[in-house]
């Protein structure tokens, strides 16, 4: 079978309306033309277009995967009977009767008569739609209302700045001790970022039952800190040499002394350090001789072999030395987290007090609602059935970046899908999902790319056990980048990059836009040339100096443009010098960068 019809095969099996289907489809492999495909063959089965439900990962997903839909089952009732026949052998492998081209025809009509329209929405629109139906099974005022993203951060904003009047006022001194601690460690923009990481993760850990001391004790554990141990009197400690120590430091700056030049600069430090008069006042100088001040890990040479032999135990006594360092830094490690999570859970409880107020849900408060709503056996068949009849097929797109607590409540929509033959009148309730772990936006939403591959083991023994069919497929052709792009991704993934997605197949694209030129280059990374120091002044400005990674970068680009431009570089797929309008520069955001990107730009005189 050619590569085509390969491909063909595939889709018909993923989109066999009768099978349940997991699909694990790289990028530009066609998955929205496979959604909507289908959905297509789901109607033209018969199904009723209300008890399908297909969750987006956007709102802007899911209103192109309706306007396509629309569009093709419009064109298909327009179509005369020979071309709506060859449409239909397209999408569905199968020679249309007289009808099924009747049915075909009427499905544009009977998706617009739907009450509501055609069910193609986010997991939070749809938790939104049944909470609002069932609000009070779901222990929710009949009420309450949605934040949305810029309403949720102007609340944690409030609660976060209730959190440090308290903190100021100095009723509770283990709150006043943590924020201390953390203005002592994090400049204002890297605290912020800190704390959001803290409340992004914390909030799930206590939803699952968890409290700020627990945490706080679990840190200190895993780093291997005593209940009793705190960082200024680990670091006194270090600062205060007993004889015995002395004696081994000698010892040891005596081999070191008998080596190269690294050695003896080791040495020379380690002999000032015995010298110095007050210690603690130099210990960052005194740390980096053990650990590395750029990647801030264990120096892995402490001496080398010449020093070492004339004393073999001076690496023991220096491996000693550097793991007080080591264990310096779990203390402060454990500190830290420990009042992250004292200023997080001060902070949340603000920030739940406000939303009760307000009658008010996140986001998150939709997905875990709705799960403890279909958890429970007294309503959670009778809230399905009430859903327009009942869910009788469920799609979900962009599966890798479901979220544990996101695939509770599809699998409870889905609980009696599988109860065996029999247990159901009519064809059978199906389960889809296309995603690609590859492309998982890691912990966004709590998402788990490896979940993508466990949930599809667990609906593949559920189908198995009630003998359905189910069908694991693998979309491996790119419609979307030229040969030389999806052979620097196959690369990638050869590599170590592997452990990162729960494939176990070799990853490989294969290329359909056959003969179309195309180059991955590999530019060296732009670093920093020195730490500049801002004025409080400057931050709103968020200018970039000339010294800046970013700043070179943008040089760079600028340079390479311009010279792409005046050397009349030909642009192979059109045979003619490329023009500025035939190059896009791809920005992670709007930030300092593509201002600094663009005003390079203006001064190259490039449009």
């Amino acid at each position: 079978m050619s590569g085509a019809g390969e491909q063909n095969s595939r889709l018909f099996r993923a989109s066999n309306p009768r099978a349940s289907a997991w699909v694990a489809a790289n990028a530009g492999a066609g998955k929205t033309y496979l959604l909507t495909t289908r959905v297509a063959r789901l109607l033209l089965s018969g199904c009723d277009p209300a008890r399908i439900l297909c969750l987006t990962y956007t709102k802007a997903a899911a209103a192109e995967m309706t306007d396509r839909l629309y569009a093709i089952l419009s064109e298909w009732a327009l179509l005369d009977d020979d071309a709506l026949r060859a449409s239909l052998l397209k999408r569905t492998g199968e020679r249309a009767d007289t009808a099924a081209l009747t049915r075909a025809r009427r499905l544009f009509a009977e998706a617009l008569e739907t009450p509501g329209g055609l069910k193609i929405q986010t997991i939070h629109a749809f938790c939104e739609r049944v909470l609002k139906r069932f609000p009070l099974e779901a222990g929710l005022p009949p009420a309450f209302t949605i934040l949305d993203e810029a309403q949720m951060q102007e609340a944690l904003t409030r609660a976060t700045d209730r959190m440090l009047a308290d903190a100021a006022a100095g009723r509770d001194a283990p709150l006043a001790r943590a924020v201390d601690t953390l203005a002592r460690q994090f400049e204002a923009s890297v605290l912020r970022k800190a704390l959001g990481e803290t409340l992004r993760h914390f909030k799930r850990l206590m939803d699952a039952g968890a409290d700020a001391e627990a945490l706080a004790t679990r840190a200190r554990e895993l780093l291997g800190v005593g209940a009793g141990e705190t960082w200024d009197g680990a670091l006194d400690a270090i600062c205060t040499t007993d004889a015995a120590r002395e004696t081994a430091l000698k010892r040891a700056i005596a081999a070191l002394m008998r080596g190269g030049s690294k050695d003896q600069k080791l040495g020379q430090a380690l002999g000032e350090f015995l010298v110095a008069s007050d210690r603690s006042i130099e210990w960052s100088r005194w740390r980096e001789l053990f650990i590395t001040k750029s990647e801030n890990t264990p120096r892995t040479k402490l001496i080398h072999k010449e020093a070492e032999k004339f004393d073999p135990s001076a690496k023991d006594i220096l491996t000693a030395e550097q793991e007080r360092w080591v264990h310096l830094d779990a203390i402060k490690a454990a500190e830290i987290s420990a009042a992250l999570v004292r200023v997080a859970a001060r902070v949340l409880a603000h920030y739940e007090s406000e939303k009760a107020a307000r009658a008010a849900l996140d986001f998150d408060d939709l997905v875990a609602s709705t799960e403890k709503l279909l958890s429970r056996a007294e309503t959670a068949q009778w809230v399905l059935y009430k859903l327009d009849g009942g869910i009788e097929h469920i799609l979900v797109d962009e599966a890798q970046d479901t979220s544990p607590r996101q695939w509770n409540v599809i699998a409870q929509i889905a609980a009696e899908f599988f109860a065996g033959r029999g247990a159901h009148d009519g064809p059978p309730r199906t389960v889809f999902a296309v995603g690609d772990d590859k492309q998982s936006i890691y912990s966004f939403q709590g998402a788990d790319p490896h979940a993508f591959a466990e949930w599809r083991d667990r609906f593949a023994t559920k189908a198995g056990n009630a003998g359905l069919a189910f069908e694991n497929v693998g979309l491996s052709d790119s419609f979307r980048s030229a040969a030389p792009v999806l052979q620097a991704a196959d690369a990638i993934f050869e590599g170590p990059a592997k452990a990162a997605v729960s494939a176990s197949d070799t990853i490989r694209h294969i290329v359909t836009r056959q003969g179309e030129a195309g180059l991955v280059e590999l530019w060296p990374l732009c670093a920093n040339d020195a730490a500049e120091e801002r004025e409080a002044w400057d931050a709103p400005l968020d200018q970039q100096s000339a010294e800046s990674g970013q700043a070179k970068l943008a040089e760079l680009i600028a340079r390479q443009v311009r010279l792409w431009l005046d050397s009349g570089e030909t642009l192979a797929s059109q045979g003619r010098a490329i023009r500025p309008g035939d190059i896009l520069v791809l920005v992670q955001r709007r930030n300092a960068f593509a201002e600094t990107l663009i005003r390079k730009f203006k001064e190259y005189n490039i449009p």
